[in-house]
């Protein structure tokens, strides 16, 4: 016999590395389509498609991050040229 709390601690493991392999795709399609390396089409499929699958409390401290990097990217421009892009954005 198996053990039941044994079986369903091995399901929640598989459930969090699949959600984790979701996240760190959408890390890499973020990339792909920031360097232009993927194609529109490329990058709708997997938004309409596998975006859905990942669990909003681990998507919302990825979209963080990687506000947090775009912010930090865009003020490494310098700080004036960075509020005027965000002035513009926010009108």
């Amino acid at each position: 016999m198996t053990d039941p709390g044994l079986s369903e601690k091995s399901d929640k493991e598989k459930q969090w590395k699949e959600e984790r392999e979701l996240v760190n795709r959408f890390f890499e399609v973020v990339r792909y389509q920031t360097t232009g390396f993927w194609d529109v089409h490329r990058c709708r499929a997997f938004w309409s498609t596998e975006l859905p699958k990942v669990p909003p409390e681990l998507l919302a401290p990825v979209l963080t991050e990687l506000l947090t990097m775009g912010v930090a990217s865009a003020f490494s421009d310098g700080e004036e040229k960075a509020l005027k892009t965000m002035r513009k954005v926010f009108k």
